[in-house]
């Protein structure tokens, strides 16, 4: 049975629209960096975009983007995906995949769905690590976060602190926010200060795909800062394993210089130790210029390898508590 066109959807206005349509959604942006895979509420904008800057020619009375999104999914040029949202239902976790190039075209990778959830933010975390191939194991959870400047305390009043304290007694979740599920994964968004991102980068995935991403890198980096949303210690050993072979030291000690965290340094030192990998001599400079500056070894100098875990042994160097 022929599909019915929407009244006001006559061929000649339709072919107009999708022909704009096409054009707008060809070729990643800055602004767009996934234009396969789509939230409702950005898709609704650019259809509504396309549908104002093309009125005099479309005239009027053509359809709303909501009418119009309608169509494109009964036309079987988008097609719905099933994803669970944590919350009452939303246009940012309502997602929709183009299929420009036929129906046959392949299901949405999850970054895919990071990177339309969020276009403005970085993939991260153990997503950024199953990327790199840093990790044989299956992402159990997926990561994109915002980055937000460091914020800068304010004094606090006796009611403040009281109120702070307060808060205090409720955990934030090390994870994330949880937004939604697919395939039975969990998918989180985190906000990150910018200052202790030191590796960004974009990595092209066919024609219709970019992927804003943490650095092979900073993803090593981040382990050691935020280990619960890397997957934990039997993960992280296995990518700085990994990483030793195929990183790039000199990016390494250049994201260490950027983001000057002594802490983070001296848990690159002992880490490197514990997996027997003498760093390059550019590294290896950028982590003994530490060194002086560590205090005489007490129970209070000592910082754990992952934040949170603690460990029974102590990599006396470094003052470093390891497995």
């Amino acid at each position: 049975m022929k599909q019915k066109l929407h009244p006001c959807l006559s061929i000649d206005r339709w072919e107009i629209f999708l022909n704009a349509l096409i054009q707008e959604i060809a070729k990643p942006t800055e602004e767009w960096p996934v234009v396969r895979c789509w939230s409702k509420r950005n898709l609704i904008h650019v259809l509504a975009k396309i549908r104002i800057r093309e009125k005099s020619r479309l005239l009027s009375t053509f359809p709303t983007a909501e009418v119009i999104l309608e169509h494109l999914q009964k036309t079987g040029l988008v097609s719905h995906l099933d994803v669970e949202s944590t919350s009452p239902p939303s246009p940012t976790t309502d997602f929709f995949l183009f299929h420009l190039e036929g129906p046959a075209e392949k299901d949405a990778d999850p970054l895919e769905l990071l990177q339309a959830f969020k276009p403005e933010g970085v993939i991260c975390y153990f997503s950024a690590l199953a990327y790199y191939g840093l990790t044989t194991q299956i992402p159990s959870q997926h990561h994109i976060a915002t980055l937000t400047a460091a914020a800068i305390p304010a004094r606090k009043t006796d009611k403040d602190r009281q109120e702070s304290l307060s808060r205090e007694t409720v955990k934030r979740n090390p994870m994330g926010q949880k937004v939604f599920t697919f395939q039975g994964i969990p998918f989180f968004w985190t906000r990150r200060i910018a200052s202790r991102i030191a590796g960004i980068q974009i990595r092209q995935e066919g024609t219709r795909t970019q992927f804003r991403i943490t650095t092979r890198e900073q993803t090593l980096l981040d382990t050691l800062n935020r280990p619960i949303p890397c997957g934990g210690l039997a993960v992280i050993l296995e990518a700085w394993e990994k990483g030793a072979r195929t990183m790039d030291e000199k990016r390494l000690a250049e994201h260490l210089k950027t983001m000057s965290h002594a802490d983070t340094c001296r848990r690159v030192g002992a880490i490197f130790d514990l997996i027997g990998h003498p760093p390059a001599p550019c590294l290896k400079k950028q982590l003994d210029a530490i060194k002086p500056s560590l205090p005489s070894q007490t129970s209070k100098t000592i910082i754990s390898l992952l934040p949170g875990i603690n460990f029974p042994n102590t990599n006396d160097i470094w003052q470093v508590s390891i497995p």
